[in-house]
């Protein structure tokens, strides 16, 4: 612990110092290509578990917290399931694959950005049978590994390493949905439906206004009432005389219930 203490002491008092780090390095080394060839650090191969793929450090002048690296599937394969402390970001330089973080799988193609939290389990998948899937991992393992020392072998599965799952790996993942549907050929598209003949309509009544009255002998229209021992709820028994208007039936006479 006292070494890690004094090793983010030091990060602070740099920064805090405000000296431009790198001044006297050569300028040529704070470029490089991400798609050619770099010395390898790590690799792992394994047929059973479908594993194959190379990572490589970018030696960057006066690094401090960040350790990008270039990691490189082969064609169809994919890297281990792992985890570790420090956080990710993945930039797809070249290829097509999958990305797993914790249980969700994203598609991902050349120039996609993804970000990979500290501790969670992850994943890489090449989904193309010819060409690898090159990326860019830069991650705060500087700062990570100040305070709890090289732990870069315990995160990975050749080593023997106890954050990386070798069952976990999965041969079929879910795909995610792509971003872009891509559309259907004009053959496969189902036929619209047939439409419909226009439907005719009878003309719009007039307006209330505009109408002639309604010159209608009277008629005389008896309700009968209901027999005796109808349910409790129904229309009440009424005996009256109703004379038919044209429109509604008014009482001729004052209406009187019947006994229930």
């Amino acid at each position: 612990m006292a070494a890690a203490v004094e090793i983010l002491l030091g990060m602070i008092a740099k920064v805090r110092a405000r000296v431009a780090l790198g001044a006297d390095a050569d300028p040529r080394r704070f470029v490089t290509d991400a798609v050619g060839p770099h010395p390898t650090a790590y690799a792992n191969r394994n047929e059973r578990l479908n594993i194959d793929f190379t990572v490589a450090k970018l030696g960057f002048p006066e690094l401090q917290t960040m350790d990008p690296r270039i990691v490189r599937i082969a064609p169809g394969a994919n890297n281990e399931r792992h985890r570790h402390a420090h956080e990710s970001i993945f930039v797809i330089v070249q290829g097509e694959g999958e990305v797993l973080v914790g249980e969700t799988w994203q598609v991902v193609r050349e120039g996609d950005v993804a970000f990979v939290p500290r501790w969670i389990f992850h994943q890489t998948r090449n989904t193309s049978d010819r060409h690898p899937l090159v990326l860019v991992a830069i991650t705060d393992f500087g700062f990570t590994s100040a305070i709890l020392g090289n732990y870069d072998k315990r995160t990975r599965l050749a080593a023997g390493g106890d954050d990386a799952e070798p069952h976990a790996t999965l041969p079929a993942p879910l795909r995610a949905t792509p971003r872009a549907q891509t559309p259907h050929p004009p053959s496969s598209r189902p036929s619209p439906a047939p439409s419909r003949p226009p439907v005719s309509r009878p003309p719009s009544r007039p307006p209330e206004a505009s109408r002639e009255p309604v010159s209608t002998p009277p008629e005389v229209a008896t309700v009968t009432p209901l027999p005796q021992g109808t349910p409790r709820g129904s229309a009440p028994r009424v005996e009256a005389e109703y004379v038919a208007t044209g429109r509604c039936l008014a009482p001729k006479g004052p209406a009187r219930e019947a006994s229930s």
